[in-house]
């Protein structure tokens, strides 16, 4: 909570039901964090404009506005969990043919004595694929599904058409604001991995996009090592197009 204008009391009390997911709304214990709410307060705090207050998920809490005017933003963070890793684990462990096979015809699946042998079965196969898991793989989905919650800088269109139009050897690149692309080399391939999508690439382009995505201050076209200028134009065409690198020199043609 950032305080921007008055001053605000908060109230906070201990969570009810600690460390809670997206899916488990405070509304689900409605009852008991309103008899929390009534107990005597871990903390107590007043803001003025400018001060800040992080509240880890779960704490229960109110606030009272002091005075004429009081406001402020509310800024939440998206946290990773352990629940991520069981859902990343879930997804990698589908190619498992033994967690795909269909129940019995007929199978009554609000009847436990109808499920128990087929349950048994499904977590015995589960716990023997997910161990079989390498951290590596959980990564890779953990990366994914992070960087599709993620929200590249916004860029000027026209502007980028423009330099992509004429884009030459002396043309300035860096990758797009807040885009965080990753690189992941797979026997022939170089994939880059960025909000939105994935671009494939010879893996002998995996130095080049390494400079590119990588380089603080931005590279010129034509010193991306590892390439011809013509290869060198075409990754970084690609990239443009797709919005992972920017020209921080934009050309804007125009009629004359």
């Amino acid at each position: 909570m950032l305080q921007i204008a008055g001053a605000k009391r908060w109230v906070v009390h201990e969570p009810v039901h600690r460390d809670p997911l997206r899916s488990q709304p405070w509304t689900l214990h409605r009852a008991a964090v309103e008899e929390r709410a009534s107990e005597i307060p871990r903390d107590e705090y007043t803001l003025v404009a400018g001060d800040v207050l992080y509240l880890p998920r779960g704490f229960v809490h109110s606030a009272e506005s002091l005075g004429d005017v009081s406001a402020h933003l509310t800024i939440g963070i998206h946290s990773h969990s352990r629940s991520d890793l069981v859902q990343s684990l879930l997804e990698l462990a589908a190619d498992d043919a033994r967690l795909r096979q269909t129940l019995p015809l007929g199978v009554d699946v609000g009847e436990p004595d109808h499920l128990a042998a087929d349950l048994a079965a499904t977590v015995e196969a589960l716990c023997e694929r997910i161990r079989s898991i390498p951290a590596r793989d959980v990564a890779e989905v953990m990366e994914r599904r992070s960087r599709a919650h993620s929200r590249p800088a916004p860029i000027a269109p026209l502007a980028q058409a423009g330099a992509l139009h004429g884009l030459d050897r002396s043309t300035l690149v860096s990758v797009r604001p807040q885009q965080s692309p990753t690189v992941w080399v797979n026997g022939a391939s170089a994939t880059v991995r960025y909000v939105g999508g994935s671009l494939v690439f010879s893996s002998a382009a995996n130095e080049a996009l390494v400079a590119v995505l990588e380089s603080s201050d931005g590279i010129r076209v034509g010193d991306i090592p590892g390439q011809s200028i013509e290869e060198s134009l075409d990754l970084v065409r690609r990239l443009m197009r797709a919005g992972v690198v920017i020209a921080d020199e934009p050309i804007i043609q125009t009629e004359t």
